[in-house]
C-alpha cells in the first residue's frame, strides 16, 4: 500500500477546507526527501482527516485514514494499522457510494493484509470486491493492479486458468483504457 497523494482528489463541497488541506500538505511534506519523518507525517495527517471529518468531507477523511494506516504500517505498528482501516471502511460503507475508489482502496488495502497470512479466501474475496469498484469508478491503474495482484493469488493457489484469466483481463485494460502504458505491460508480463 502506498500514501495517497493526489491534490485532485482533495474536493469537498465545504468551503472550510483550508486547514485540512493545509495539514495534508504538511504531512506529506514530512515523507520526501532525507528528512523524512513518519511520525511527523502521522500527526499531520491526522489532523487533517479530523478536520475533514468535521466538516463531512466523507472521502476526505477515508482517505486522510487510508493514509494514516499506511504510515503505522511503515512504523510496524500493525493493530493501529488495522484499526485506522476498519474505522475507514466504516465510514466509506456509511457515507460513500458504490462506485468510490476509495471504498476500493481499503478493499485492495485488506486484500494485501490477508494475502500476508495466507489468507488466501479472504484475500480473493476483497480483491474482487476492489476490481468491482475500481470498474465502477473507471479508476484503471488500480483495476489492472488488483488484476495482477489477483493472478498472484491465483499462481499461490495453483489455479493456474484463472491466473491466466486475470493476467488476460489486465493486458486487455491496460490496452483498451491506458494507452498500452508500457510499465503496466511490462508488470503484467512479468506474470506470464
Amino acid at each position: 500500500a502506498e500514501i495517497a497523494m493526489s491534490q485532485t482528489e482533495m474536493i469537498c463541497p465545504h468551503k472550510d477546507t483550508v486547514l485540512a488541506i493545509s495539514d495534508y500538505e504538511k504531512g506529506k511534506s514530512f515523507l520526501d526527501g532525507k528528512s523524512a519523518s513518519v511520525d511527523s507525517a502521522l500527526y499531520y495527517m491526522k489532523s487533517a482527516r479530523d478536520r475533514f471529518y468535521k466538516i463531512s468531507c466523507w472521502e476526505q477523511s477515508v482517505k486522510m485514514s487510508y493514509n494514516i494506516a499506511v504510515l503505522y504500517q511503515k512504523l510496524k505498528e500493525s493493530d493501529k494499522a488495522d484499526e485506522e482501516i476498519f474505522k475507514a471502511q466504516k465510514l466509506a460503507a456509511g457515507k460513500l457510494s458504490d462506485d468510490r475508489r476509495w471504498k476500493g482502496k481499503i478493499d485492495f488495502y485488506l486484500a494485501e493484509k490477508n494475502f500476508k497470512s495466507k489468507n488466501y479466501e479472504e484475500a480473493e474475496k476483497y480483491l474482487k470486491n476492489s476490481k468491482n469498484i475500481f470498474n465502477n469508478s473507471e479508476a484503471w491503474k488500480d483495476y489492472v493492479a488488483a488484476c495482477r495482484f489477483l493472478a498472484q493469488l491465483y499462481l499461490y493457489k495453483q489455479e493456474y486458468s484463472k491466473m491466466e484469466e486475470s493476467i488476460d483481463e489486465a493486458y486487455a485494460i491496460t490496452s483498451e483504457k491506458l494507452k498500452s502504458d508500457p510499465n503496466l505491460i511490462k508488470s503484467i508480463m512479468q506474470l506470464y
